[in-house]
Parts: C-alpha cells; structure tokens; sequence
C-alpha cells in the first residue's frame, strides 16, 4: 500500500508541473485523476455536488462524445472545438502497469490563438489574393497592346515575353491561394459516383499537349481497376491528379517517360503518378506539402516551383478523408500518391 501510495505522490508531482490539461479516467470516463492545468481550464471540468464529496467528471459534451465513440483507437491528436469557443488538441492514449491496462489518459493542447492568428493570416492572403487580379489583368492588357503601337525589335520581343510569362506566373500563384482559401474553408464536396480510371484518361488528355512539347511519353499502366467506381468530388479530385501529373511532366527532361497507375485497394484505391526527373533531396522530403515550400528542383524553364500546387493536393486529399504522400530517389524521379476512401460519409 505504501509504494502504490508513493507512485500515486510521485505521478501528482509530475502531473502538477505539466502545463498542459491532463486526465486520467477509467472506462466508464470517470476521472481517476486530474492535474491543476486541467481544473484551471474552462470547460474541462465539471463538479458533481459541493464541497470535499463532489465528483470530478469531464465538461464538455464534444469531448466525451469524443471519448466514447473512439473505441479507444485513437491513432493522432485531433482538434476539438469546446461548447466554450476554445478548440484544444486532443492526444488520447491507454495507461498500463505491468502490461495490465488502468485507464486512459486524455492530453489538451489549448491552441485557440494559433487557430485564429491562422484565420486572420488565411484572411489576408485571400484578400491580397483577390485584390491582386485586377491590377495583373491591366498589366497583362497593356503588354499585349504594345505590339499595336509600333513593329518591336528583337529586344524589345524579348523584354514582352518575359513580362507576359511572368504574369503567367503571377496569376497562377493567384489563382492557386485563392483555391486553397476556398478548399481549406470547407466548401462543400459536391459528391458523385465517378470512374477513377476516367479521370485519369482526362487529366493525360489536358495535358498531352505540354508533354508532347517536351517529347514526353504519359503511359497509363494496365490495371485491373479499370471498371471500379468512387465517391468523390470529380472537380476537386480532378484538380489534385491536374496538379501531380502537371509537376511531372515540368520536373522531366526531354524525351523522358511519366506512368500513371490505378490501385485498388479494396475500401480504397490509389493514385500514382512517376516521373523520371531529378528527384528530390531527402531533407525536402517531409515538407513537398507545406504551404509555399520550395525544393531544389527546378522545372524545364530552369524556374523554382512556387510551393502551392502539392499543398492544393494534400488539402483536397484530406477533404475526401484520405492521405497523399510521396516516394523519392534523388537523380532518378519522384512518385506522388494520392489515396481516396471509394465511399464518403454523408454523401450529398
């Protein structure tokens, strides 16, 4: 009694000098045990009666829905927007001693702040995004009326089609925070029944024309998929496979080959798309997805890659409840996957 009276002292200190809220409850989600950060918190705990006797019990009804739909398969933290108006990060884990299991132990992470700095910041990106459209179409407008005032020499020709493909540039990168604001801000999915396979045939076809310019050979590999349907949004998704197979044919060589492949995978099926290109560096790997991340690699016209593209991508794939990730040798090629649950919940 004495040494399991010591590890309860013991496990009290600890608990008191976490800053974050912790819980440790049983199975019914009666609180075994709470540290001062949690108490603190508004929202987190509830006293049942008054006084010495009343009875700790979790506070807010999100988090003990939370707790008892998750049948204790809680793979990552989660964000959970409290009947308060706090959202908190939510790590869910099991507490066993000598391989016997006690309870569960419940970690918040209040990160409200870092939420609204982060609405504020997509806030005004979209702004300066949209703003940015018609000053851009004015300077695009006058460019091409320069060629009206008078015959340009060489230079000159030079200097416009620099300006215009610039431009080009710009509007893309307009076009693409504008895209993210609207998919991050939780448009919702117009969900169909749509075939994979004919998606991928749509996407070669928009764009056969740049990989013929480059002589590059788009091959679809044969798969036993060909027939099988999905639930997703057909515009969206088809603008995620747009995105992969675009970066594929600007990050290959002349003359060099691009395969796109269909898995199923039974609940699931999978996109891959390869290229032969020149790969990217390991310490760039984690990060291709993040928000305006540039790797070394650079397109055929020798020009970075403005960093917006992939993340369009994983946005997408997590709006359909699934995953992208990416497999890369650096000097041989990249493959870019996308992974797409066959059936959404709540279907409209």
């Amino acid at each position: 009694y004495q040494q399991a009276e010591i590890g309860r002292k013991r496990l009290e200190n600890v608990l008191a000098s976490t800053p974050e809220p912790v819980l440790l409850f049983d199975d019914d989600l009666e609180i075994i045990l709470s540290n001062p950060a949690a108490e603190a918190a508004a929202g987190v705990i509830k006293l049942d009666g008054e006084g010495s006797t009343a009875m700790k019990q979790i506070g807010s009804e999100v988090l003990a829905r939370y707790l008892k739909d998750g049948n204790n398969q809680f793979e990552k933290p989660v964000e959970l927007a409290f009947e308060n108006g706090r959202t908190y990060l939510v790590s869910v884990s099991t507490a066993d001693i000598d391989q016997k299991r006690v309870g569960t132990v419940c970690v918040l992470q209040d990160i409200t702040e870092y939420k609204e700095l982060d609405r504020m910041k997509s806030e005004f990106v979209q702004t300066v995004s949209h703003d940015l459209r018609s000053p851009l179409s004015q300077v695009k407008g006058y460019s091409t009326m320069l060629q009206m005032v008078g015959e340009l020499n060489d230079q000159q020709k030079a200097y416009t089609t620099k300006i215009e493909k610039g431009l080009e540039t710009m509007n893309q990168m307009v076009d693409n925070l504008l895209d993210i604001g609207r998919i991050e801000g939780g448009i919702e999915l117009q969900i169909e029944t749509v075939k994979p396979y004919d998606m991928l045939e749509q996407v070669m076809l928009m764009l056969q024309p740049q990989a013929t310019q480059k002589k590059i050979q788009l091959m679809r590999e044969l798969t036993n998929a060909q027939d099988i349907e999905i639930e997703a949004d057909q515009a969206l998704l088809q603008q995620a496979l747009f995105n992969l197979l675009d970066n594929a044919v600007k990050f290959s060589p002349l003359n060099a080959q691009v395969n796109l492949r269909l898995v199923d995978k039974g609940d699931s099926v999978i996109f891959a798309i390869q290229d032969h290109g020149v790969g990217i560096a390991p310490l760039d790997l984690p990060y291709v997805f993040e928000r305006f991340h540039k790797t070394g690699r650079k397109d055929g016209h020798n020009q970075k890659s403005a960093g917006l593209g992939l993340t369009i991508v994983k946005s997408i794939a997590e709006r359909h409840k699934g995953r992208t990730w990416v497999e890369s040798v650096l000097g041989k090629g990249s493959t870019f996957f996308i992974e797409i649950p066959k059936h959404q919940l709540g279907k409209k």
